[in-house]
């Protein structure tokens, strides 16, 4: 709906609060940019102490770009498309490599509720490379907690993706198999 008016002039109330929602805005820009940056600049440390085996180091570095990250993902709704998409992809990011961490530690439940959440990111963006890391981490968390009923729909998706003779699907072929004999 369209309101025309002709005439109209803003009491001083109502310019306040304009002026007032328009200064909040730009400190929440602020604030989300921040953030994000943090949370880039986590992801990035967490990748280092992967790189130098330093798990525990990688998912406390992980865990805190994700925190960092709570703000934005609830100021989604009003950021422009692209700044959420940046947003989201982080996010993602951040749950497949904390996932990673995890498996090497052992915290395949861990790993297998970050995948879960980083296949949520990915599905907006469509299948990729970033789809088939989770697909394959969650596999592999769920083959380790020896349930294998429910990572068989993961490794289906990875051999339609990657085919069946990919090393990387013919061994979680082969695990599957192992845990149903």
């Amino acid at each position: 709906a369209c309101i025309n008016t002709e005439g109209y002039t803003k009491d001083r109330e109502e310019y306040e609060l304009d002026q007032d929602i328009e200064t909040h805005m730009g400190g929440l820009k602020k604030i989300i940019a921040q953030r994000l940056q943090d949370a880039a600049g986590l992801k990035a440390e967490g990748n280092s102490y992967m790189r130098e085996k330093r798990l525990k180091d990688a998912v406390i570095a992980y865990k805190g770009g994700l925190a960092k990250m709570e703000i934005c993902q609830q100021a989604s709704v009003i950021m422009a498309d692209s700044m959420s998409s940046k947003q989201t992809r982080l996010v993602g990011d951040l749950h497949r490599n904390l996932a990673a961490a995890q498996l090497e530690l052992g915290d395949f439940e861990g790993a297998r509720e970050n995948c879960d959440r980083a296949l949520e990111c990915t599905s907006a963006n469509g299948e990729g490379p970033d789809e088939e890391k989770a697909r394959y981490r969650r596999a592999t968390a769920l083959l380790q907690l020896g349930r294998v009923t429910e990572a068989q729909p993961d490794i289906k998706r990875l051999a339609a993706c990657r085919g069946a003779d990919d090393p990387v699907v013919k061994r979680l072929m082969a695990q599957a198999a192992d845990q149903t004999n």
